[in-house]
């Protein structure tokens, strides 16, 4: 896969396990908070969150280690990253 595609299909779990975990919470909520859910329902809640947070610490440590694609957050354009440098201007958009 190429560096653009990974990028999209990163975004698109992100993107699906978010929707998932609100859609989730809301069903809860509207069932009565916690005490009153089903407990299929808290599963699911559970579950998809702890898959969110290993997929977040597993992408955090990839990009860590290999030191690439930190992305501007004014143009999303990735940047090489680098130890203890400072941050100057986006290669990309200048800011």
């Amino acid at each position: 896969m190429k560096h653009a595609q990974l990028k999209r299909l990163r975004l698109g779990v992100y993107s699906t396990l978010t929707a998932s975990l609100i859609a989730i919470g809301a069903a809860v909520r509207a069932f009565g908070g916690v005490d009153n859910a089903h407990p299929v329902m808290l599963g699911l809640l559970t579950g998809f969150a702890a898959i969110f947070v290993l997929l977040v610490v597993i992408d955090s440590a990839y990009h860590a280690i290999t030191k690439t694609d930190v992305l501007c957050m004014h143009c999303g354009e990735s940047r090489k990253m680098r130890s203890f440098w400072v941050a100057k201007g986006c290669p990309h958009c200048g800011q």
